[in-house]
């Protein structure tokens, strides 16, 4: 256990996030600003 978490859920969780990610990008979102996009959802940047 880390930090009061199963390893496992850190990998649910970034499953999730590529998800949301993924369906932006497909209902028409733009790759322009991808990167930042991911920064935001994975570390709340």
């Amino acid at each position: 256990m880390v930090g009061g978490r199963v390893p496992e859920e850190y990998d649910y969780l970034l499953g999730i996030a590529a998800g949301e990610i993924g369906r932006d990008l497909k209902s028409g979102g733009s790759v322009d600003g991808l990167g930042n996009t991911i920064r935001a959802k994975l570390c709340g940047h």
